[in-house]
């Protein structure tokens, strides 16, 4: 295996920047801001700006970078950086400015996620930023806590409202708030907030009796209801949903790291259910570090949440020292590092999302945003902590495994040879899969096992479409 670095992560992200450059957009009359991506106040346009201000701000700040590969001097491209960042300072709801779309972001149920996956940029970049960009930041920071803490619910629920990520990323901004901020006036009650959102971010039944003691109250009277089941399957978006469970585990992970930069032990309730979530998510996950979907997706194919395994590795790797974690981050770097290369434009999915990038470049810019972040926390974090485990000389033996569950209809079982599953609440109901153990590549999640009828375009005879043909 090879050697991983925070300079593996730093190539990789070197090449993008010309790439990215291509989505460029500068407001009219404001030359002193611009973002990546199309720049609405939309969710997801907001946080694409966002990501790659923190990819930039990483790939800036880094001893490694090589001027002649992106195409600039680090000069340029921090002017470029602290551009895209200021452009996310101003048009939130406190700001000045305006997104493209003439509306401003912020205090929308995602909002606080696209500022906690950005973070780690805005340590990186410190030094250069001015006390205006440090002002703003925790206007917004303090803004958008309180807006949590007064006008948002904590719900939970397996079948409805089922809300685990977000109530992790809420309490974990919270808990970011009061950590850089130690003297906000409304501590006490975000420290109480963040409590109750994390007992109920991976939340499962048996805790409505748990006795066990966080933040001065037992679990069981923070306890709202379960997210997962007792086995820590998630029903998120209504189906068996894999690539969730690792977003909760990525959304701790950037808790975990800055609060580690502050010198902070985190509360024991940012940790609840972590450990026994992973051990869950390690049994859908191939020896490649692909992830085992067995109730199917509904998004394209190995991205997103895929690519937000990285942070949850190295987070795995930090707080449970599992080995097993840099194994799957050292397989995946190398299918990311491949499918660049083929791209041969320095972009991440140029080829793949061809078509996605003409029609859409709102949805192909959120993508390789995604993936470009979490490069970046790979490269940031390897760079601040040489702890972190770089190389093993073998990897763990595939183990003979029967899982199953209940509420989603699930059985899996896997060994050295294959794996086979079959789900009833999937994304396309009911998913079956039956693949070699080591070929991701052959894990298609749509009808791989079950059939599909399609119509043509003659209409259905009365009588069938009145129930009483076939």
């Amino acid at each position: 295996m090879q050697k991983i670095t925070s300079t593996t992560y730093v190539k990789v992200l070197e090449k993008w920047v010309q790439a990215a450059s291509k989505y460029f957009y500068t407001p009219t009359g404001s030359p002193d801001i611009m973002c990546y991506g199309t720049g609405e106040s939309h969710h997801w346009a907001v946080q694409t700006n966002m990501n790659a201000f923190a990819a930039f701000a990483v790939l800036v700040t880094s001893p490694d970078l090589d001027e002649n590969v992106i195409g600039m001097s680090q000069k340029e491209l921090l002017n470029i950086t602290l551009k895209m960042l200021r452009y996310t300072l101003r048009t939130h709801l406190c700001g000045e400015n305006f997104c493209s779309n003439n509306k401003k972001w912020g205090h929308s149920w995602i909002s606080v996620l696209a500022l906690e996956r950005m973070m780690h940029g805005f340590d990186a970049i410190q030094e250069f930023l001015s006390e205006d960009d440090k002002s703003a930041m925790r206007i917004i920071l303090e803004s958008e806590s309180n807006n949590i803490l007064d006008h948002y619910e904590i719900v939970a629920g397996i079948e409805t409202d089922n809300k685990p990520e977000s109530n992790i990323w809420n309490g974990a901004l919270l808990l970011r708030t009061v950590a850089y901020y130690p003297d906000t006036t409304r501590k006490s009650e975000y420290l109480r907030k963040a409590t109750a959102f994390f007992i109920n971010g991976i939340s499962i039944p048996s805790d409505e009796t748990l006795t066990k003691v966080f933040n001065g109250k037992m679990v069981k009277e923070w306890h709202i209801a379960p997210n997962f089941t007792k086995n820590f399957s998630l029903n998120h978006h209504g189906y068996m949903n894999v690539g969730y469970m690792v977003i909760c585990l990525s959304n701790i992970a950037m808790l975990h790291f800055s609060l580690k930069a502050c010198g902070i032990a985190p509360p024991e309730e940012v940790y609840f259910h972590a450990r026994e979530l992973w051990d869950a998510i390690k049994l859908f996950t191939f020896s490649d570090g692909r992830l085992l979907r067995i109730g199917g997706d509904t998004r394209a194919r190995y991205c997103y949440c895929q690519d937000y395994a990285i942070p949850m590795w190295l987070f795995v790797l930090d707080q449970y020292d599992d080995i097993d974690a840099l194994q799957y981050e050292s397989a995946w770097l190398r299918q990311v590092i491949k499918e660049t290369v083929y791209n041969a434009d320095g972009s991440f999915l140029s080829k793949r999302l061809e078509t996605i990038a003409r029609q859409s470049p709102f949805y192909y810019t959120r993508l390789e945003g995604d993936r470009a972040v979490t490069m970046s926390y790979g490269a940031y974090w390897r760079r601040s902590y040489k702890s972190l485990p770089q190389q093993i000389h073998s990897n763990s033996k595939e183990a003979e495994i029967l899982w199953q569950d209940e509420f989603h209809g699930a059985t899996m079982v896997r060994d050295a040879n294959r794996i086979a599953a079959w789900v009833w609440e999937a994304a396309q109901k009911p998913n079956g899969l039956c693949v070699p153990s080591d070929r991701s590549d052959m894990a298609v999640w749509q009808h791989n096992l079950s059939g599909e009828l399609i119509t043509s375009n003659t209409p259905i005879p009365d009588i069938i479409s009145n129930g009483h043909g076939i």
